[in-house]
């Protein structure tokens, strides 16, 4: 995400006014922090808090802040897996999450308390997502490096249905750099079309979906991604923490 141009840090400068009464912490009050809910909504003041506001007291009512410190049963992480362990070239995380082999099967938290769980555990995921980028940029405060905003989203497409995106998406707005999908069917364009009418222009634009041809696909995670930061189903090696 590129930096605050001088005609945005001025909307920034209005908009921190504006929604001051909810931004509780140092972090909140950050250009980097605002400026996502700006370009979420084109710069309009109005939306963009509206948008921070909503999703503010949704981290309030659901405990959000505090959720990496909870404990769940290993029935999310076993049958709902996901790698948040490697980084791409330029420092940013790399999340993986693969539904093949009936993982991330949503019968499967068809019961209330597991889809309350489950509910739970996915804001798990994105604030582990959160927290990775703050650590990296904790980490490259000391070496003068600039710090990373974005990450990348890969996923393989084996069992996916388009509205899982969508939960994706909410609440963590302009957080992601690209979301590459891999052994994509055939008809993936017109399931693409249906989307497009379901999410932000800017998102979909993210978005990049290749086939069943491994060494297409490897190729264009190779370019962003060492073989070392991508787990196997990706095309990579074992993590190497950086």
């Amino acid at each position: 995400m590129a930096e605050p141009t001088p005609e945005e840090i001025k909307v920034i400068q209005k908009f921190r006014e504006q929604v001051s009464d909810v931004l509780d912490n140092e972090e909140r009050r950050e250009d980097s922090f605002l400026i996502r809910w700006l370009r979420a909504r084109d710069m309009n003041l109005h939306k963009a808090g509206e948008l921070i506001r909503h999703s503010l007291n949704w981290r309030a009512e659901n405990d959000i802040d505090n959720v990496l410190e909870r404990k769940f049963d290993e029935f999310y992480f076993q049958h709902f897996p996901y790698s948040a362990e490697g980084y791409d070239k330029t420092g940013r995380p790399v999340t993986s999450i693969s539904y093949a082999n009936g993982k991330w099967d949503f019968r499967k938290v068809d019961e209330p308390d597991r889809a309350e769980g489950f509910k739970a555990y996915t804001a798990y995921i994105f604030e582990d997502i959160v927290n990775k980028i703050r650590m990296q940029n904790a980490k490259r405060k000391t070496t003068g490096e600039p710090p990373v905003r974005q990450y990348i989203l890969l996923i393989d497409y084996t069992g996916f249905t388009y509205s899982q995106l969508i939960n994706f998406a909410a609440h963590y707005p302009e957080l992601l750099y690209k979301c590459i999908f891999i052994n994509c069917p055939g008809f993936i364009g017109t399931l693409m079309s249906l989307l497009k009418p379901l999410l932000a222009n800017k998102t979909f634009q993210k978005i990049e979906y290749y086939g069943y041809n491994r060494e297409e696909w490897e190729n264009v995670l190779y370019e962003m991604i060492d073989e070392d930061q991508l787990p196997p189903e990706f095309g990579g090696t074992e993590i190497t923490h950086l």
